[in-house]
């Protein structure tokens, strides 16, 4: 419901939260491609945001240090 990423509460995002929102990708059974595509998004989301002093150094290191899923999905055919 923010129409301006400047107004975001980014001190609200951090690592368990992004942790949270991976774990509830997975329960969706999405796709390792999927949940890492959603992963690369909020870094860079989160990297943009440290870069305009909306989001402390130590909490967008920490984002930027999750590791993405492995693994891949079994095909249908």
């Amino acid at each position: 419901d923010y129409d301006d990423y400047k107004k975001f509460p980014w001190e609200d995002l951090n690592i368990e939260v992004v942790r949270l929102i991976i774990g509830k990708l997975r329960e969706e059974s999405l796709s390792p491609v999927t949940i890492n595509t959603y992963l690369t998004a909020i870094k860079q989301t989160c990297k943009n945001a440290w870069l305009d002093h909306l989001m402390p150094q130590d909490t967008y290191l920490r984002i930027a240090s999750i590791e993405g899923e492995k693994g891949q999905r079994i095909s249908k055919g």
